[in-house]
Formats: structure tokens, C-alpha cells, sequence
């Protein structure tokens, strides 16, 4: 009867066990297993909300913080910049995944057309950009992120935060990004088009500071679930 009493604790145990493992964190291929990854971006990237499930789901060894709070990626100041791409030297990484254009956004920076090399527009600064990084790390792998979605009714009360001073949406500058993909034939995870945030419901993934900029854990949680999904092998 004893033996019997332990047993079926033992499975209950055992169940119990197994109800609290967090699935979310299986759910990836692992097929960067024991690789680094050197995330490169604003303070969405700083945050490091996703960091953890993706370290998990994609076996990496870790990933190296590189994001720069407030940082756009046009301007004297910018992502584009020798002083901010300095940042990614003796990362030790394998692959450099860069996510900006939320501050940018923000700033009303003009996106400019896809030829353009005035690091004042957004196009400009972020092949100006790629340009550094690939001559930088010839041999590291380039992944590029949309930005995610945000509101700034702080800035653009009129538009109730939707449209900057310039005329663009945050939409316009992820739309960007996919261009910029494909005319340097990188990998893009497209953040913006599969998280599908929008005004109706920012509030439950986003941070409410007055303006929606932030992820918050449920936010970090959905973008990791995304990035783990979409970032292919280096």
C-alpha cells in the first residue's frame, strides 16, 4: 500500500512538473545553438523585454545589449553615426540584428527616397548604416527588424499621435525597413506587420507614459515570439 501511496505521488509530481513548464520557451528551432547575437537599436532594443525567451527558444549562447536609449537612426546622434557603431566593436557576436526607427518617428524625421544618402532622412542614415556595419563585420550576418508600433500624442496631439509633423506613420518607416531588406538582400523580421498593435489595442501590449512607446512584458513577450519564430540561421 506504501509503494502504491508514493507511486501516485510521484506521478502527481511528475504532472504538476509538467504544468508549470513555460512551452513558450520550446517552441523554437534552436538552430543558433550556442551562437550570439548582438542586438543593435533604440531603447526597445536597451529594454531587453525579448531577450530571454529567444535566448531559449533559438539555443543561443546570449545576447549582447547594444541598444541606445533615444538614439533615431538619422542625425549627428544617430544609429548611423562612427560614435554610436563604436558601441559594436568586441561584441563577440555571430550576427548583428538592428531595430530602429521608432525615434525617428518621433523626432518627424523625413524618410526621404530610397537613393538617398543624406543621413538626415531615413533612408540615408540607414544605408549609410548598413554600409558601416557590413565593411565593419564583413563576416557577420545583418538582420534587420521593423519598428514596432507606437503613439506619440504627446508630440502630435492633432493626429492623436498617429501622424508625425513630417506627414509619416510609424507604418511608413517600417515599410522602409522591408525596402531596405531587399535592396541589400537581408533578412528582415517583419515586428511591425505581425505584431499587428494599433490604436485599439496599444494599451495592453505598450507602456502608457502619456504616448505608447515602450513594450511592456506582455508586449516583450509577443515580440520574442516573433523574433524567435523569424530569425534564420547564422
Amino acid at each position: 500500500m506504501q509503494v502504491l501511496k508514493e507511486k501516485a505521488k510521484h506521478i502527481r509530481d511528475m504532472i504538476k512538473a509538467i504544468s508549470n513548464v513555460n512551452w513558450f520557451c520550446f517552441a523554437g528551432k534552436g538552430q543558433n545553438r550556442g551562437k550570439v547575437l548582438c542586438a543593435y537599436g533604440d531603447s526597445i532594443t536597451y529594454q531587453a523585454r525579448w531577450y530571454k525567451p529567444v535566448i531559449q527558444m533559438q539555443s543561443l549562447k546570449y545576447i549582447v545589449n547594444k541598444g541606445v536609449p533615444g538614439a533615431t537612426v538619422t542625425g549627428i546622434n544617430g544609429l548611423n553615426t562612427d560614435k554610436n557603431l563604436k558601441r559594436l566593436v568586441n561584441c563577440h557576436s555571430n550576427a548583428i540584428m538592428i531595430m530602429g526607427g521608432v525615434n525617428d518617428f518621433k523626432c518627424s524625421r523625413e524618410i526621404g527616397t530610397i537613393d538617398s544618402t543624406n543621413t538626415d532622412e531615413f533612408y540615408g542614415a540607414y544605408k549609410h548604416m548598413l554600409d558601416k556595419i557590413q565593411k565593419m563585420f564583413p563576416d557577420k550576418k545583418v538582420i534587420l527588424a521593423t519598428p514596432t508600433y507606437c503613439k506619440c500624442n504627446k508630440d502630435f496631439p492633432k493626429t492623436d499621435g498617429k501622424i508625425n509633423d513630417a506627414g509619416f506613420t510609424i507604418k511608413d518607416y517600417a515599410e522602409a525597413v522591408i525596402k531596405l531588406a531587399r535592396l541589400y538582400h537581408m533578412n528582415v523580421i517583419p515586428l511591425f506587420e505581425e505584431l499587428k498593435w494599433d490604436e485599439n489595442n496599444c494599451a495592453t501590449y505598450i507602456i502608457d507614459e502619456g504616448e505608447f512607446l515602450h513594450p511592456n512584458k506582455a508586449g516583450g513577450k509577443c515580440m520574442a515570439e516573433i523574433i524567435g519564430r523569424e530569425l534564420p540561421q547564422f
